[in-house]
């Protein structure tokens, strides 16, 4: 499997909340991982995040912030390019996504077309995973449409 993890997926990773261990497993399955390259900004935003309304500990947030960025360079990271911008604007169009949602959905489109493989789009975003069930990616967890 070829799995495309967006930040709602990646944080996961770290913080055990619902859906961690669906991540863990597809990950430790995956043959490739990869992300955007606006995760690495995401991803420790959401960690703030959660410390500032006190869902996570600060030392916490900041030994995950830590063991992500330590984690990283494991990632695929996919690059921004102005075909994925292109795609990106053209998926807002036709699905109501925000900015960096159609961001990922995009990365993870023209990843899929460069390997010529299916792709396998982790979300917890009810909207991006609806839109990504409409293109040619695999919409993972495979229930989030009736939550």
């Amino acid at each position: 499997m070829i799995l495309y993890l967006d930040s709602s997926a990646l944080v996961k990773i770290y913080v055990r909340e619902q859906g961690t261990a669906e991540v863990l497993r597809a990950v430790a399955q995956a043959q490739y991982v990869g992300t955007a390259q606006i995760s690495r900004v995401e991803v420790p935003a959401a960690l703030m995040k959660l410390s500032r309304l006190r869902a996570l500990e600060p030392e916490t947030a900041q030994e995950y912030l830590k063991i992500f960025l330590e984690q990283w360079p494991d990632f695929a990271s996919l690059a921004l390019t102005n075909e994925v911008t292109e795609r990106a604007i053209r998926l807002i169009l036709h699905y109501p996504l925000r900015g960096f949602d159609a961001v990922h959905l995009a990365t993870a489109l023209a990843w899929q077309d460069l390997l010529g493989r299916p792709v396998t789009f982790a979300t917890f975003d009810k909207q991006l995973w609806r839109a990504a069930a409409k293109t040619n990616l695999l919409p993972f967890p495979a229930d989030l449409a009736g939550t």
